[in-house]
């Protein structure tokens, strides 16, 4: 298989493309218009990718360490016992894998010669869910986290599907899809009767660790060129953003365990654009930082010359730490930080 292909068809399913806007996709009716759009983050919220000094994490670990591929998109139980990720290291061809969060065995829960990508953990641990183009283009599927038990297809349009993530009581999925228009758009799947619900434009949901509020992005500008981080209602009212990104990207959020902070990767101008005018095969953001929900008290976690991104939480006995993707040590692997001190952060100079 192609690897830049595979990279090239990845990196679709883990950012926004197009321009707003709420097109019913696969002959399904509109759902809500999103409303009430609270004002913006001021625009110097994050001079230079620098606002703060690099100190509110300890213990940079690594916790996948493939040479001959890549891991990528972490996603931690909610015990913080184990990850599923997407790994190529195996057989050259993006798998959903799961293993204990450090250890070094890992488990493969797919074998299709086809891209599965983006896992999920069900709250309950017994499910994941992820993204698949084995039918011939992107739909998300369920599987059992631990037992060789079937695959559920849950979606099964012409649409391409992606970026699911369970409810916290793990009766409904989000995720994305792109319309006919070519437009990414945000829906809620209730997995007991089948209902969607379209929540309008966004890409990367992430669902509210105790309620029914989702996170996402959403591209700031028609041109692409940079993207913000919002939160909606499950019912698709109460828009809200959180993080603007006017001259940059701010994409894949993430809540925090207790669901009141977010963590997202920053993308700078010149790297967006480096993907936008598809000179490299895919996009690796610069940084990730963490705001609170209100958008204040924004914190940088990284702060190196690799690139870093998909951030992802976990807890364990009242620790948590912050997961992403990067390229550190000149391989695509997962590290984690232990997070510190958050309500201690310096004020901007």
């Amino acid at each position: 298989m192609n690897i830049k292909y595979v990279l090239s068809a990845l990196v679709m399913m883990c950012i926004i493309l197009a321009p707003l806007g709420c097109t019913s996709n696969g002959g399904e009716s509109e759902g809500p218009e999103p409303i009430n759009i609270i004002k913006p983050v001021p625009d110097m919220a994050f001079p230079g990718f620098n606002p703060r000094s690099t100190v509110v994490y300890a213990g940079l670990q690594q916790n996948t360490y493939s040479k001959s591929g890549w891991d990528s998109w972490p996603n931690i139980s909610l015990d913080g016992d184990y990850m599923a990720f997407t790994s190529s290291s195996q057989t050259g061809n993006p798998d959903i894998y799961i293993k204990t969060v450090n250890g070094t065995t890992m488990s493969q829960k797919t074998t299709s010669t086809a891209n599965d990508i983006q896992p999920a953990t069900s709250p309950n641990g017994k499910y994941i869910a992820f993204a698949s183009d084995r039918n011939g283009n992107y739909d998300i599927y369920v599987t059992s986290a631990w037992s060789n038990g079937p695959l559920w297809q849950v979606t099964s349009s012409k649409a391409e599907e992606a970026s699911p993530s369970w409810s916290y009581d793990g009766t409904k999925l989000a995720y994305s899809a792109k319309n006919f228009s070519g437009e990414w758009e945000l829906w809620t799947l209730d997995l007991s009767t089948q209902a969607r619900t379209n929540l309008g434009p966004g890409m990367c949901p992430k669902w509210h660790p105790s309620s029914n509020v989702i996170t996402f992005q959403r591209p700031y500008n028609k041109e692409g060129l940079s993207c913000s981080i919002y939160t909606i209602d499950a019912d698709g009212h109460n828009l809200k953003l959180i993080v603007r990104g006017e001259r940059w990207a701010a994409i894949q959020p993430a809540w925090s365990p207790d669901g009141k902070r977010l963590a997202f990767a920053v993308a700078s101008k010149s790297n967006w654009r480096k993907w936008w005018e598809k000179t490299e095969p895919l996009v690796k953001a610069d940084d990730i930082y963490v705001v609170s929900i209100d958008g204040s008290k924004e914190l940088r976690i990284t702060e190196n010359s690799g690139s870093n991104w998909s951030p992802t939480w976990g807890i364990k006995n009242g620790i948590e730490r912050l997961y992403f993707t990067s390229d550190r040590d000149n391989h695509m692997n997962i590290w984690s930080v232990r997070m510190v001190k958050f309500t201690t952060a310096p004020e901007m100079p």
